[in-house]
């Protein structure tokens, strides 16, 4: 069966045995109702989905093992629909806003028995992150800023009572934080919930120390695993982390905002999935697309060129490369990416002057905003930063 992206209920012809989870982060809801009421209970457990305690959003939802059938698709649009029932205590509607994220997990069992397979994964990531980072929302909607840009956070909420479950349970957790984090105790620095890895990974080519294999989840992370205690190493675009874990053998794709549009977190989950597929096969088949795979390796090309030939890896229907290609181009030039690090010799890059002539006002007026927010202004420089207008 080909792979091809379809609206509702219809499969997307993932191989049969592609199994994989979604992660659906909102603000704006009634928690207490959604995770605790029976009627929310009775519908969720209906549905194979369960409610997550999650300090970064109001509530977060959690699907159980899903496969690509009719019915999947089906409570996936029922899930959204039932989160909207729930609007906040003021009565705000329920909403993925810019600080909430879709994760999509799969099954990475085959990663873990083929490590030339891992290798290719590596490989192909180094040269398509970058894009995939600007195809992996709705079209007019970049990625949230908190998934790739530094931030401080607060490892313990004590902003409610200080003997709240919640609270406790961080507590519980120092030594295990302070060795894992070797940060902070209350304040952690964090690189961004989704941050971009291909440059370590291409760094790590280039010295020929890539790691390809996942067998053995040592001792300690195990009983590091057993305390529940996260790994910061999980926060990347491309998370491996779990590759290897006896309860959660996954490989997570965290970079997706949040959504509760069933349509828009299909179309990721149709995303991340074909480009598991390709890797799947060029490491089955040499043969497998090889002309085209060739041609998205070379560098000596503009950004446009790179996007199409990575499409041309990733599906065989037009219709597919239009919807990918279209959240591209409504994005590209989205202030967030001006200083996300991703690998930089995918492509060459317009110089200033090119970039300049064909970027609207508007797009220029944002970027300026953006440096704004993350730069301290001296006083004597407001007029000529425009802090005068």
């Amino acid at each position: 069966m080909q792979m091809k992206f379809e609206k509702g209920n219809t499969k997307l012809g993932f191989p049969e045995h592609f199994r994989f989870g979604i992660e659906i982060e909102v603000n704006n809801v009634n928690k207490e109702k959604l995770y605790h009421s029976a009627e929310s209970q009775k519908f969720l457990k209906s549905i194979g989905y369960e409610t997550r305690e999650d300090m970064t959003v109001d509530a977060e939802c959690v699907s159980g093992i899903l496969d690509d059938s009719e019915q999947t698709w089906e409570n996936l649009k029922k899930m959204c629909e039932h989160i909207k029932k729930y609007p906040d205590e003021n009565g705000r509607q329920p909403v993925a806003g810019e600080k909430s994220g879709c994760h999509v997990h799969f099954d990475a069992t085959e990663l873990l028995q083929n490590s030339k397979m891992m290798e290719n994964l590596d490989h192909l990531w180094v040269d398509c992150e970058e894009l995939i980072y600007k195809m992996c929302n709705a079209e007019n909607n970049p990625i949230r800023r908190n998934a790739v840009k530094q931030e401080l956070i607060p490892s313990i909420d004590l902003r409610g009572n200080l003997l709240s479950v919640r609270t406790l349970k961080e507590i519980a957790k120092f030594p295990i934080k302070l060795y894992n984090n070797a940060i902070h105790v209350f304040i952690e620095r964090r690189k961004g919930y989704a941050s971009p890895s291909g440059q370590k990974i291409l760094d790590a080519i280039n010295k020929n120390k890539l790691k390809v294999s996942y067998k053995k989840w040592g001792k300690f992370k195990k009983i590091i695993n057993r305390f529940g205690v996260p790994n910061p190493k999980r926060y990347q675009g491309l998370n491996k982390t779990n590759i290897g874990n006896e309860k959660k053998n996954t490989i997570e794709f965290r970079m997706s905002n949040g959504s509760i549009d069933p349509e828009i977190i299909k179309q990721n989950v149709f995303l991340y999935g074909s480009f598991l597929k390709s890797v799947r096969e060029m490491t089955l088949n040499p043969n497998y697309k090889k002309e085209e795979i060739a041609l998205l390796k070379k560098t000596d090309c503009t950004e446009e060129q790179k996007v199409d030939r990575l499409l041309n890896v990733f599906f065989d229907n037009e219709g597919d490369k239009r919807i990918y290609k279209d959240r591209w181009q409504s994005v590209k030039d989205a202030p967030v990416f001006l200083d996300t690090r991703f690998a930089k010799n995918c492509f060459v890059r317009e110089d200033i002057k090119q970039i300049a002539e064909k970027t609207p006002w508007s797009k220029l007026q944002n970027a300026m905003i953006a440096i704004k927010q993350m730069l301290p202004i001296k006083e004597e420089n407001k007029e000529y930063m425009g802090y005068d207008k």
